[in-house]
């Protein structure tokens, strides 16, 4: 895993979920904390620790995006295993892409959260 882009990704989410106007869930922060602890309770599995938890955070919050008004719009996440890489795509009901990411999972879903709230 890379923990400088983990890091990166995790600061580029907390900066969007702060801005004035955004109404989605604020997972970056708590996510921050877990990251901390899981390196300390963990050691050098850590970040192993913390990865699996980050997917699962990205899994759960683009699952529950819900619009009860429209259903196509409601969220699903895809991960496509590459090996080594993996791409994790956030997609409405018709398949329509909202964020995408590329690289080792933790990452990949970070990045596609990024992309779906609005970050590059």
């Amino acid at each position: 895993m890379t923990p400088d882009a983990i890091a990166a990704a995790l600061e580029r989410i907390r900066r969007l979920e702060a801005r004035p106007g955004y109404e989605g869930p604020m997972i970056a922060r708590r996510l921050q904390l877990i990251r901390i602890m899981d390196k300390k309770d963990y050691g050098d599995d850590g970040e192993a620790v913390f990865g699996d938890r980050a997917v699962g955070a990205v899994v759960r919050v683009a699952k529950a995006h819900r619009n009860p008004q429209n259903h196509l719009d409601d969220w699903m996440i895809d991960i496509e295993d590459g090996g080594d890489s993996f791409a994790v795509l956030i997609k409405d009901r018709l398949g329509h892409k909202i964020g995408v990411g590329q690289g080792p999972l933790a990452l990949a879903a970070l990045l596609a959260w990024l992309a779906a709230i609005g970050g590059e």
